[in-house]
């Protein structure tokens, strides 16, 4: 037990120094995601050695895409704001109608993503966004539990701030097996088509 405390510690520091540069928060959380993945499927590398290899793949396209997503949703925070500063009521529902949908579709799909992402299988970052797209429609209520458990992490940082050292291992356990369950819902649907096509 004491062991798995310090590996949580171990990989959240790490996690943590990698997002310091903002740029290569996209690469670090990804990481972050591939060793409980690894982890969660009962693979056990050092963790150091097997953080700084999912780090290091991919630091361009990563890099961008975090770029995308933080412009993405400071568009929808902007939206937000701006809706609560009209003075017309019906343009200051629809900003913030909106802004709020623009933050729950792009904070739920990266939330709901980056599981996929980490997985062995190595899809791009598009067809994890199709994915995801696709279980959140069929299970928007897994997307919206994962948004909120995100939210609550991020409100314990804020709050708490030495929570950051644990919580963050914490999210990503939570997150995958959410995930796993939006995907094991998916194959029994494909699973289901199939069987039917063949009668």
């Amino acid at each position: 037990m004491l062991e798995r405390f310090w590996e949580c510690v171990g990989l959240n520091t790490l996690w943590v120094l990698g997002c310091l540069p903002v740029l290569t928060a996209g690469s670090s959380t990804v990481a972050l995601f591939e060793v409980v993945g690894q982890r969660r499927r009962g693979e056990y590398r050092p963790i150091a050695r097997a953080y700084w290899a999912g780090f290091r793949r991919a630091p361009l396209a990563r890099a961008g895409i975090t770029l995308v997503i933080l412009l993405a949703l400071l568009g929808a925070v902007q939206t937000l704001t701006t809706g609560m500063a009209l003075r017309d009521a019906t343009l200051a529902v629809v900003f913030q109608a909106a802004g709020l949908l623009g933050l729950l579709a792009v904070g739920g799909a990266v939330v709901t993503a980056l599981p996929l992402r980490a997985q062995p299988e190595g899809r791009s970052l598009l067809a994890s966004l199709r994915i995801a797209g696709a279980a959140g429609l069929g299970r928007p209520m897994t997307t919206v539990a994962a948004l909120m458990l995100t939210v609550a992490v991020v409100v314990g940082v804020v709050l708490v701030p030495p929570l950051l050292l644990v919580l963050g291992w914490v999210w990503a356990t939570l997150v995958t097996s959410l995930s796993a369950s939006v995907l094991e819902g998916r194959q029994k649907v494909k699973s289901a088509g199939r069987r039917r096509s063949t009668w």
